[in-house]
């Protein structure tokens, strides 16, 4: 099947592209690709096309994940989620703090910037200067953040064993 979405050249990540376009979008609330409001298209496209990790999730009844292959590898064992409501895919996320953030997002016009997280943005598709959906730009540092906590309690450790025994 061609994408009706695809105007720059496929690189390495055609096969995630392509699954991307082939999956039932009809069987979503956003319906068929074809059916996608222009600027939504554009963001698809960019966002498979982007090396970053990108996902969008759609609709602020519903936030209904979109995301490129980069964005598959921070999801890890809950990819696939294409088509699929945050709400469903981390619900212990989702509860926690995400559906607050969002709805500021929302309510605000205002992006967010987590630190050791990501980006929220908004997309609004709309005359209306409604938010249709939001656009994350993330960046995987769960390792880094380990690792900064690891050596914060071995400094902790040393210090404490240092002065006990001195």
């Amino acid at each position: 099947m061609s994408s009706p979405l695809m105007m720059l050249n496929k690189s390495e990540n055609s096969n995630f592209i392509d699954m991307v376009y082939n999956f039932d979008w009809s069987s979503t609330p956003l319906g068929p690709i074809d059916t996608w409001d222009p600027a939504l298209k554009n963001a698809t496209n960019l966002c498979l096309k982007s090396e970053l990790p990108i996902s969008i999730y759609i609709d602020p009844s519903k936030w209904i994940m979109l995301y490129n292959k980069a964005f598959a590898s921070i999801l890890k064992s809950v990819h696939p989620a294409l088509g699929k409501q945050f709400k469903e895919v981390w619900p212990e996320r989702y509860d926690t703090y995400i559906s607050l953030d969002f709805n500021k997002i929302v309510t605000t016009g205002k992006g967010l910037c987590y630190k050791d997280l990501s980006k929220i943005g908004q997309l609004r598709f709309s005359n209306l200067g409604i938010i249709c959906a939001l656009w994350c730009l993330a960046q995987e540092t769960t390792q880094n953040v380990l690792n900064t906590r690891r050596l914060k309690l071995l400094g902790e450790f040393g210090h404490f064993s240092s002065s006990k025994y001195s």
